[in-house]
């Protein structure tokens, strides 16, 4: 993983990002709990996903980010909000 530890978090429920190895994530950017970023994905600067509130039904869901794709800068997803994004996504504000 091409990334600073720094910027991945568990969640409140101790769920901890699964980042590939292969994957970028910028220093300050942060990825806080249920968190799957696939091969060859660059999550940039001050990019925000948290996976770390849970819905009416107590449930923590998944930010599933598909091989290729690309976070850009200054984007902040929760799991209330997104989900998945399959494969050589581009995921910013107009998303």
């Amino acid at each position: 993983m091409k990334n600073a530890p720094s910027a991945l978090h568990p969640n409140p429920a101790g769920d901890i990002p699964q980042v590939d190895p292969t994957a970028y994530v910028a220093s300050t950017a942060q990825i806080i709990g249920r968190i799957r970023i696939g091969p060859g994905t660059f999550v940039g600067p001050v990019a925000v996903l948290r996976a770390d509130e849970a819905d009416a039904d107590g449930m923590v869901h998944p930010i599933l980010i598909g091989p290729g794709s690309n976070v850009q800068d200054r984007n902040t997803r929760t799991s209330l909000h997104a989900g998945r994004c399959r494969s050589q996504c581009r995921v910013d504000r107009r998303l």
